[in-house]
């Protein structure tokens, strides 16, 4: 397979060295490299390039800027940009609408690779919907309409050689005959026959629409028609005969829905890349995600099986479509199902039928009653380590495609980087608790605790001096109440410092320890 061309742009020689490498590293390939996009719109790249990767951190809007949107235009090439932080990305997003993703520098190997295989995977599926319109416009201009005529009762007069090829039947058997018995259509939403538009032009004198209507093929296939039945009329205006004209209208509509698709695919890209860069209580948002996919792909149910490091199982964290209740949280040991092979692999897989491979496994199917057929499993990488899998499945056999299988990759590869910047999050937030405990145990003992030291010992030193002079007990009861108070003080205090330990901080957490022991303080 021939490797991503990919031009370096706005970086300095030393700097440009590096971008290559990780690009190499990647398994990208380095067209060439310019120091300025002015530059880079002025070479003639003696290979295909796939993408352009550029450095635009701290350039206003207007240097350099309106070079990288013609290098866009005039090479249809996507756009990467490096920024400087995520607020400038947001910004751009806005004033460069032409850009295809953007990577907060400096950046970790895997973050780019997610964004520059989300970048390429929407330009691709932008040239699909532009070729896709090209081709529906060139078939819409280039099928020549099917005509009939028939006269005032309904008899056929006439077939063009459209019309005979759509109806199955040459004008020579045609002639004479029922305009209904040629003309097979049934209403689109009962799929009752009827000749009612043929009727009611012969009998008002009006043109009836036909795209409410399929036309019966001679196999028997419904083929959606467009277009109309007018009435024929004499020179006095009354009413001599009928003339169809229709066209299939078939591919038209696939490709409509294909074009709908990838406009739905591109929506549904945008809106996971906002949500997981803009939200660290991941599951709701993945959920949202698995459910969008798995009605864009039609699919019966989508969910992400997430590794377990303590038992090597493949634990069912979020699971959309009949049965998710009982999905979620199930358990794979390592080696058994297809999300096993996945994540074992690190090889994302399409299985057409179930039961024509021996990895399958059916305990799941089993316990929710849906008997699975095909299979589309894509790892997510964190780090170049499979932190888990993406799977939607379906009851019927060969569901899914490689255009399915991009889209999963593109949401999988922004997902596992999302779930392990959450992972992070949760690790800092846990040092930091711990550090403000230790810190509070240490003012705690520093403070309070020495003070109290210092009354208890200077308590007793008393005692001993006043002992010695032989004082009476009216003159040493006040110091030995201090010192007898003191003393227990002292060791109810060290108990609170204990309190704070990191377990009990982990059971009640820090804000209610410290409460705790605040009342504590306060009821002595």
């Amino acid at each position: 397979m021939t490797s991503t061309q990919i031009v370096v742009v706005g970086y300095q020689l030393s700097e440009a060295r590096n971008v290559r490498s990780v690009l190499e590293r990647l398994g990208y390939a380095v067209a060439g490299m310019a120091s300025s996009p002015e530059q880079a719109l002025q070479r003639a790249f003696t290979v295909p390039v796939d993408l352009v990767l550029v450095n635009m951190t701290g350039q206003p809007h207007g240097d350099g800027w309106e070079a990288v949107e013609q290098i866009h235009h005039r090479f249809n090439l996507p756009v990467v940009h490096a920024v400087a932080s995520a607020d400038e990305a947001r910004l751009r997003q806005v004033t460069a609408p032409f850009c295809y993703g953007f990577i907060v520098t400096p950046f970790e190997e895997e973050a780019l690779r997610a964004v520059i295989e989300m970048a390429l995977h929407r330009h691709r599926t932008e040239e699909r919907s532009r070729e896709n319109q090209r081709r529906l416009d060139t078939t819409l201009n280039s099928i020549g309409d099917a005509v009939i005529t028939a006269d005032e009762e309904g008899l056929v007069t006439f077939l063009n050689p459209a019309a005979e090829a759509l109806t199955g039947c040459k004008q020579e058997a045609a002639l004479s005959r029922a305009l209904g018995e040629v003309f097979r259509i049934v209403e689109a939403d009962t799929r009752a026959p009827t000749d009612a538009p043929i009727a009611r032009s012969l009998r008002q004198g009006v043109l009836v629409d036909l795209a409410p209507y399929l036309l019966i093929a001679p196999d028997g296939r419904e083929i959606p028609i467009d277009g109309s039945v007018s009435p024929i009329r004499d020179e006095s205006g009354d009413v001599m005969g009928v003339v169809l004209a229709f066209r299939d209208v078939s591919e038209r509509e696939r490709v409509e829905e294909e074009v709908r698709r990838r406009n739905h695919e591109l929506a549904l890209l945008n809106r996971a890349g906002q949500a997981f860069s803009s939200s660290l209580d991941l599951d709701e948002v993945i959920t949202a995600v698995l459910e969008e996919v798995r009605h864009l792909l039609g699919a019966v149910g989508c969910s992400t099986w997430m590794f377990d490091p303590d038992t090597h199982e493949l634990v069912c964290q979020q699971a959309t479509g009949p049965q998710s209740q009982v999905v979620r949280d199930c358990r794979l040991a390592a080696g058994q199902g297809i999300a096993s092979w996945v994540a074992g692999t690190a090889q994302s897989l399409v299985v057409p039928d179930t039961h024509a491979d021996q990895r399958h496994f059916k305990g799941i199917d089993q316990e929710t009653g849906l008997a699975i057929r095909s299979i589309l499993s894509v790892p997510m990488q964190a780090k170049q380590k499979v932190i888990g899998v993406i799977q939607i499945v379906d009851t019927e056999v060969n569901r899914f495609n490689n255009d399915d299988l991009r889209l999963v990759q593109a949401i999988a590869s922004a997902a596992a980087i999302a779930i392990d910047n959450a992972h992070l999050h949760a690790c800092n937030r846990r040092l930091a608790v711990e550090g403000e405990r230790q810190r509070l145990a240490r003012e705690m003992h520093d403070s309070a605790t020495q003070a109290l030291h210092s009354i208890s010992l200077a308590a007793e030193t008393s005692l001993k001096t006043l002992g010695q002079a032989g004082a009476n007990g009216k003159s040493v009861g006040p110091i030995e109440h201090i010192h007898s108070l003191s003393q227990s003080t002292l060791v109810e205090m060290r108990e609170q410092i204990e309190g704070l330990h990191s377990r009990v901080v982990a059971e009640t957490g820090l804000a209610e320890a410290l409460v705790q022991h605040c009342d504590l303080l306060r009821g002595q």
